[in-house]
């Protein structure tokens, strides 16, 4: 399969979890797809360079603050325009590897769970010793959890059927 005829049918199976997708089939897709964000986020660095025709945009949750400056319109936009496909050729890769799907899920889980329960974890109520340990292990363990699904998504292919599906490389397409 050429890189253009990934690319192709990445974008086709954008909403199919099911079934395999070997490696010839995911890393141009993904190359692709992290090439076009990094595209994008340039060309907003281009496009609203030294410009400040627009205060920023700023929302406040509790004590923390996000600032969505006027620069960022195009990374976003493709961010989220590829993040269903990149998804779901994630999850065929790790299918095609006799992996679970749901280990792409894991870190999520990990974040989200941080995110809920690091305004708790203050020094009045569980002593600074257990806030220290999570602002630092917290962020190793998502990385580490992130590198384990990178591991994941290099592994070689299932050289026969597995329960996802047969061998994309034997089947003709």
């Amino acid at each position: 399969m050429t890189p253009l005829q990934a690319v192709k049918t990445g974008f086709r199976k954008s909403f199919t979890f099911s079934g395999r997708a070997n490696r010839d089939e995911f890393w141009p897709f993904a190359f692709f797809c992290i090439a076009l964000t990094f595209l994008a986020d340039s060309l907003d660095g281009l496009l609203y360079a030294n410009t400040d025709w627009e205060p920023p945009v700023r929302y406040s949750f509790g004590n923390v603050y996000y600032q969505l400056d006027a620069d960022t319109l195009l990374a976003p936009i493709a961010f989220v325009a590829l993040l269903i496909p990149m998804c779901a050729a994630c999850w065929r890769r790790l299918h095609d590897a006799g992996k679970p799907g749901w280990y792409l899920v894991i870190p999520l889980i990990f974040a989200t769970m941080f995110i809920i329960f690091a305004p708790i974890l203050n020094r009045d109520t569980v002593g600074i010793s257990v806030v220290r340990f999570t602002e630092t292990a917290a962020p190793v363990m998502y990385i580490g959890l992130w590198l384990a699904v990178l591991v994941w998504l290099i592994n070689p292919s299932e050289s026969t059927t597995n329960k996802y599906g047969p061998n994309p490389s034997e089947v003709i397409q």
